[in-house]
């Protein structure tokens, strides 16, 4: 499935980006929208050429390969268009597990506690926010100390809007407002770099 998700990504966002939405929710640049149920509902969005790729042999592309989709959870196609060479493709999961499976990237989104029970061990440098702003160096047990925390936990390069209000960030990621980071990929190639977004 990995290697799918890849032809789709290829297919249609050569140059591109990734994006993310609900269903009353729209976004121009790469944003995982994360809601607290743990529901993960993401927007493709990206330069579409025309000269070599046909919308609609895309967009069955992408259905067939959803259809085929055997793992954990559920995964549907909310939509896909293409309009003067941008490509959207909406995208939603059932949970995070969901998103992973499909996809072939990292991500977990949950309680920090569960995050930490599943493995993560939250060794990274923070930074406190308030207000939408990075302010102070966070550390590990200011970020472990409250257990209704919540946390996204990725290594995608992309937007990320959560439920609810940021309150630390790990490094690599940019605070955009309340809700919504900006995470950024690893500055060495070939690195698997994990971003951690706590909110509450």
């Amino acid at each position: 499935m990995k290697k799918t998700i890849g032809m789709i990504l290829l297919l249609a966002l050569m140059g591109g980006i990734l994006s993310g939405c609900g269903d009353d929710k729209d976004a121009d640049v790469s944003t995982l929208f994360v809601d607290k149920k743990g529901q993960i509902v993401e927007v493709s969005v990206g330069d579409f050429q025309k000269d070599n790729y046909d919308a609609e042999e895309f967009e069955q592309y992408v259905k067939s390969t959803v259809e085929a989709y055997g793992g954990e959870g559920t995964v549907e196609l909310s939509s896909v268009s293409v309009d003067e060479g941008t490509a959207k493709l909406k995208m939603e999961y059932s949970d995070s597990d969901a998103y992973a499976a499909f996809t072939g990237q990292e991500l977990f989104a949950g309680t920090v506690v569960s995050a930490v029970a599943k493995g993560y061990d939250f060794n990274e440098e923070f930074t406190m926010v308030n207000e939408g702003t990075a302010t102070d160096v966070a550390s590990r047990d200011d970020v472990l100390g409250n257990d209704e925390y919540r946390v996204v936990i990725l290594q995608m390069a992309e937007d990320v809007k959560v439920e609810g209000t940021i309150v630390y960030v790990s490094a690599g990621v940019t605070v955009k407002s309340e809700d919504t980071a900006t995470v950024k990929s690893s500055e060495h190639p070939g690195e698997v770099a994990l971003r951690y977004i706590i909110y509450q």
